[in-house]
């Protein structure tokens, strides 16, 4: 199902048997290439981690708050008035794009807290299998607290093309 769990069964015996039955590789060859895999596939989820938080950090979290705080003074705005307007719009989408922004740090955090750890994993299976689980989870949920922040965030704030610029324009 998962990468990690396929190199599980590369060093199996009987693929250990074949390999060496037919002069291919010797069981250290092939130990060998097991952990040279498992250790590239860890890099290479460590590198969209660490790139994923970049992101998060230094472009996506300061447009949000952007936008959360032109809300907020636009809601502020009105209020100053003192008319009869109504202020549902800005309430419901202060209150939606800030529980989402707080939302967004707290997995931010959580992210760097698990690639921390993932990062102090020495044994190759067992790191692998982290970046699988835990890593890969943890970056899920990240990415769908963007994306929900992405589509009510206004363009001019959001840091990266849009999913329809992508489709039209480019």
């Amino acid at each position: 199902k998962t990468t990690p769990e396929a190199f599980k069964e590369y060093c199996s015996q009987k693929n250990m048997d074949l390999m060496e039955k037919h002069n291919i590789y010797s069981s250290t060859e092939m130990k060998a290439r097991q952990e040279i895999h498992l250790e590239e596939y860890s890099k290479t989820i460590n590198i969209e981690a660490l790139t994923m938080l970049s992101m998060a950090k230094r472009q996506i979290t300061p447009a949000c708050m952007d936008c959360v705080k032109d809300l907020s003074e636009s809601l502020a705005q009105k209020k100053t008035l003192g008319l009869d307007v109504d202020e549902t719009a800005e309430k419901e989408l202060l209150t939606k794009a800030s529980k989402l922004t707080g939302s967004l740090v707290k997995k931010i955090d959580n992210l760097d807290e698990i690639v921390i750890k993932a990062q102090g994993i020495e044994a190759v299976q067992e790191q692998a299998d982290f970046y699988c689980n835990d890593v890969l989870e943890s970056m899920e949920s990240l990415r769908a607290t963007a994306d929900e922040l992405e589509a009510m965030v206004g363009e001019k704030y959001w840091p990266y093309p849009i999913y329809e610029d992508l489709l039209f324009y480019v």
